[in-house]
């Protein structure tokens, strides 16, 4: 994969992150408290993550399945976050 297209595809997974994460606070401000509403979700969602595979074809070998995972670990609780700092300031007023 060359720069260019590396660099595309980042812009275009960071803005489909950033269009989910409001949808998903948008979602959840309806909750009569919508940063635990969202804490729960985001527990729900890491708890079943742990039961997935890394990949969708065939196996990857343990080390490499581990990084996947780790790294999609990572990327989900950073969305979390993200989500849950969008909720916080909307209660608290700052939105």
């Amino acid at each position: 994969m060359d720069e260019r297209f590396a660099d595309a595809v980042a812009g275009a997974l960071t803005a489909q992150d950033f269009i989910l994460q409001n949808l998903y606070a948008i979602v959840l401000a309806r909750a009569p408290d919508p940063v635990d509403a969202c804490r729960r979700t985001a527990r729900e969602f890491l708890e079943k993550f742990e039961d997935l595979p890394a990949i969708n074809a065939g196996e990857a070998p343990g080390d490499q399945e581990f990084r996947i995972k780790q790294h999609a670990l990572y990327r989900l609780e950073r969305f979390w976050t993200n989500v849950e700092t969008r909720l916080q300031k909307h209660v608290d007023g700052q939105t």
